[in-house]
């Protein structure tokens, strides 16, 4: 997609959209203060306090008991509409079009809203990465890296994070 931007040079405006339960909240988050740290603009998309759909209080999948969780998944796809409008109006407005959108693999309806929008979307899983990681742990000191363990790379290249 040409933005008329300089891909060399140019800050990057992210909108990063995580599921509502903090094994999701936190690794999009540390993900999103990585991306700000290195000079882009970033749009982390979170819920209200206080969503129609859900008991009082609630925000996150803690906060909802086991036999009501079916509300939660409710209120959290009601969230489409307003996500809409909220990527409209940010493609509307001078200098905040997003470059993409990184949202969570819960968020089915996120593509098509990216599509209608035309901004590309990337759905991931963050525990996919840690399935990965845990599935290569190694017994090897705590010092070594997986990369060294499994002898993929010999040193990590400057400015790429551990």
């Amino acid at each position: 997609m040409d933005t008329g931007r300089s891909k060399s040079s140019s800050r990057l405006h992210l909108v990063i959209f995580p599921w509502l339960a903090f094994g999701h909240l936190l690794p999009y988050l540390e993900l999103a203060e990585r991306v700000a740290s290195r000079g882009h603009r970033v749009s982390f998309v979170s819920t209200p306090r206080n969503l129609a759909r859900l008991p009082d209080g609630t925000e996150c999948t803690n906060d909802v008991p086991s036999g009501k969780f079916e509300l939660l998944w409710k209120a959290f796809d009601a969230l489409a509409a307003p996500f809409a409008e909220f990527l409209g109006a940010a493609c509307d407005a001078a200098g905040e079009r997003p470059d993409w959108i990184i949202a969570d693999t819960f968020h089915h309806w996120a593509p098509l809203v990216a599509l209608q929008h035309k901004v590309p979307c990337a759905m991931l899983l963050p525990s996919a990465s840690m399935m990965a990681g845990w599935a290569t742990r190694s017994s090897e000191p705590a010092g070594a890296s997986i990369f060294q363990v499994l002898g993929v790379v010999e040193e990590r290249r400057e400015g790429v994070p551990c």
